[in-house]
């Protein structure tokens, strides 16, 4: 099973697994988080960033999910690239819902098949319920 991988600049990456856990349960297995926080320094982010990243890799493959393409967590993450490794940013609830029920029902990750539900995660609320109450 692949490992998940959420990095983020300030405290949303520890949010969105809290959410996920909410939502779907406490056992989520290979799920770690990496905060970026204004009193890291680059090596001590780097040391957790690569704890995290042992922790969810079994040899299957890891997704990291960043917050944003930018900064000290996409630098991280792409020390981390391979050919075992998929890094996708712009990580929401939907898009991260998505893997984590994948990997529960045993469905192949699609990288593409991802970064489609998480644009699909953006809704425009009053077009949605006009559509539903109408």
């Amino acid at each position: 099973m692949e490992g998940i991988l959420i990095i983020s600049h300030g405290n949303y990456a520890q949010g969105l697994v809290d959410s996920a856990r909410f939502i779907i349960g406490n056992n989520l297995r290979q799920l770690e988080c990496v905060c970026y926080n204004r009193n890291d320094d680059q090596d001590s982010f780097h040391e957790k960033v690569l704890k995290a990243f042992k922790e969810v890799d079994s040899g299957d493959g890891v997704y990291i999910l960043l917050d944003v393409a930018a900064g000290m967590c996409l630098k991280e993450a792409a020390l981390l690239l391979n050919d075992k490794v998929e890094i996708i940013s712009g990580v929401n609830v939907p898009l991260l819902l998505e893997v984590l029920t994948k990997r529960m029902t045993g469905n192949a990750l699609d990288k593409q098949d991802l970064i489609a539900k998480g644009q699909a995660g953006l809704v425009d609320v009053r077009e949605y319920l006009a559509w539903r109450l109408n």
